[in-house]
């Protein structure tokens, strides 16, 4: 009713237009940043900055009904996933600070991480590298392959020993 066909890419003008129109409405107020990620991890690409649409509609060759369908399922496993922390460390140098321009109010907001957990969310190859304020998710970064993560954190401006690092979970 609202995108007049079945189409990934009237879809993704629909919702852009609904997250800056409604910020407040949604969990996180910049948008499918991390469901680009999923859409990566999910699809087997390497980084995800190709965006949701162009990933989904080339796994789908270019069909933007199958495209739709496939995006609803991703978007479901996306929202209810649960993931498990394998390692973590207290940053000891500075608070890692994102800043972010709001959709709402156009303010820049500041958020600081001291706390760096290594998770996984599927039983491939690949994970992601979280930053934590409490409970709070300051950003989440895509890694293809697992086993290149700390080489990934130390490459970030991240420089924490090995020995630091907490094993969590198996």
């Amino acid at each position: 009713m609202y995108l007049g066909a079945m189409s990934l890419s009237l879809l993704r003008a629909f919702l852009d237009g609904f997250i800056h129109g409604c910020p407040k409405l949604l969990d996180h107020p910049y948008g499918f940043i991390d469901f680009h990620h999923w859409v990566a991890l999910r699809l087997r690409y390497f980084e995800s900055t190709s965006g949701y649409v162009n990933m989904i509609l080339e796994a789908e060759g270019g069909d933007e009904e199958k495209g739709i369908e496939r995006f609803f399922a991703l978007w479901h496993e996306f929202r209810s996933r649960r993931s498990r922390t394998v390692y973590e460390a207290d940053w000891g140098g500075e608070s890692f600070l994102v800043s972010q321009r709001r959709l709402d109010t156009g303010e820049v907001e500041e958020m600081r991480s001291n706390l760096i957990q290594l998770i996984k969310y599927t039983e491939d190859d690949s994970g992601f590298i979280k930053f934590v304020n409490g409970d709070k998710i300051i950003e989440e970064r895509y890694v293809s392959e697992f086993d290149k993560v700390f080489w990934w954190v130390n490459a970030y401006g991240f420089k924490i020993d090995e020995g630091a690092w907490r094993k969590v979970d198996e």
